[in-house]
């Protein structure tokens, strides 16, 4: 599995998928001693998962 961050989210590549990791910092209150983190996945295709179909690597 590969990993590049690129711009506001990380998109990695797993079994020749592109999950985008989006993460979002939402301060809900001010007596946390951190962020909490929110993390979408959105799940894109890429033309080698289309062209491998079922064969996994």
């Amino acid at each position: 599995m590969t990993t590049q961050d690129i711009g506001f989210f990380e998109a990695v590549n797993h079994n020749g998928m592109w999950l985008k990791i989006y993460r979002v910092i939402e301060l809900t209150a001010l007596e946390l001693p951190s962020p909490v983190l929110s993390i979408t996945i959105e799940v894109v295709p890429t033309p080698e998962a289309a062209n491998q179909g079922n064969d996994a690597k």
